[in-house]
């Protein structure tokens, strides 16, 4: 049995390996431009909004877990799974005065925190 090609398959696949040299070439440039960025930036800390570090958090954590830890370059892969779970998933670890609450906004705890202390005020009286 013999196994010939079609000419749309040979077509197709010239084409993928033309994208895929193409796709290449763009990801070295930016890998450059960004470590001259980073060169020229120095010690200096970045600050970014919250806009900034949701729109990085979502593109992050579409890319395997290898790939994040490989490209990340101005933060950690630890960071952006953070930022993932505080700004896009909504859930925040914040400490009160006297527990952990997950998943709540400072108000919130404050307010909890307000209300125990209500509470005990008048459980003391």
């Amino acid at each position: 049995m013999s196994f010939l090609l079609h000419p749309l398959q040979v077509f197709a696949a010239m084409l993928n390996e033309r994208v895929r040299h193409e796709q290449e070439k763009r990801i070295e440039f930016l890998r450059a431009e960004t470590e001259v960025l980073l060169e020229q930036l120095g010690d200096k800390r970045i600050l970014l909004s919250d806009d900034e570090r949701r729109l990085l958090a979502v593109k992050g954590m579409a890319l395997e877990k290898e790939d994040l830890e490989k490209f990340c370059a101005i933060v950690q892969s630890d960071t952006i799974r953070r930022w993932h779970r505080e700004l896009v998933e909504g859930t925040r670890v914040v400490w009160s005065i006297r527990f952990l609450r997950i998943g709540l906004n400072f108000t919130q705890c404050a307010r909890s925190a307000r209300i125990g202390r209500i509470a005990e005020r008048r459980n003391q009286r």
